[in-house]
């Protein structure tokens, strides 16, 4: 496994403070920050796993709701109202779930995701804001305890460096979590043990980070959901998204291929600093076959 690379001090905030800055010239930051950071839009994908499944299944992807003071519970509910409306057999939440820790109490948000995970089966993993080594320097929760209670509480399946098996109309899937690359506790070697190659119709992992896939490929999966990138939040015409928080520029956003394998990145539902601009918010719904 490769050695994990030390990542700069500088928050995401500070890239993107820089980034509008340099867009301040630009003109339209008002329609970034009042329409499109708002402007939700369901994805849908058909993705052909490389093991053929007895039926189709359906997922919705949600990843990076960052409850904050930009982004508002009542936004975040009505992004899982249009996602639970697309009739999934379960869902993924592929982290992030808040921005700073101190900002908000997470009693009436366990309430909003229970609301999700009452109607139907809900996995999900943790971000790098939400708690461990990466957010500690940088005035979030020191370690993962609050978001994990929090998910917990409102009744989804955490998958803190381990794996599940669940039963579908498409046969048996194995799905596994690892937590944050940034972290101080990406474990792969305890989120894959006893995952068998042979035992599921597909193996499907979740990782907050896209950059995860360079340091699990000796472990068998078929399909990697991850968000964190935001899509870029900020992309300007023919240059692309100047700031993106990730070494592999190739998995920014959608469906791509990696090796022999398959990674999808959702744009996330929330933002930082309460503006995206030609990068809307997004609710991924993906059709396996």
């Amino acid at each position: 496994m490769r050695k994990l690379e030390k990542f700069g001090k500088m928050t995401r905030r500070g890239f993107f403070g820089l980034g509008l800055a340099g867009l301040s010239g630009l003109g339209g930051l008002g329609y970034g920050f009042l329409v499109e950071s708002r402007w939700l839009e369901v994805s849908r994908v058909r993705i052909k796993l490389p093991k053929s499944l007895k039926a189709p299944i359906r997922i919705a992807h949600l990843s990076d709701l960052h409850w904050s003071s930009f982004v508002s519970l009542s936004f975040i509910e009505k992004a899982i109202e249009i996602g639970l409306g697309q009739n999934p057999d379960f869902v993924c939440v592929t982290g992030d779930f808040v921005t700073a820790g101190d900002e908000m109490e997470l009693d009436e948000y366990t309430r909003f995701l229970r609301g999700l995970s009452s109607r139907v089966t809900t996995f999900g993993v943790l971000g790098n804001h939400d708690g461990g080594s990466w957010s500690k320097v940088r005035g979030g929760y020191r370690t993962t305890a609050q978001v994990s209670n929090l998910l917990d509480n409102a009744g989804f399946t955490l998958l803190s460096n381990r794996s599940t098996t669940i039963d579908t109309k498409g046969g048996r899937l194995t799905l596994v979590g690892t937590d944050d690359l940034r972290s101080g506790s990406f474990r792969p070697s305890a989120a894959f043990k006893g995952v068998e190659k042979k035992a599921a119709a597909a193996t499907i992992l979740l990782a907050h980070n896209p950059d995860s896939k360079d340091y699990v490929g000796n472990w068998g999966w078929d399909l990697m959901l991850s968000g964190h990138t935001h899509g870029g939040q900020i992309v300007v015409p023919f240059l692309g998204a100047p700031v993106v928080p990730v070494r592999d520029r190739r998995y920014i956003a959608g469906l791509n291929p990696w090796k022999d394998r398959l990674i999808y990145t959702t744009r996330g539902v929330g933002n930082l600093l309460g503006i995206r601009l030609n990068c809307r918010p997004q609710i991924s719904i993906l059709d396996l076959a």
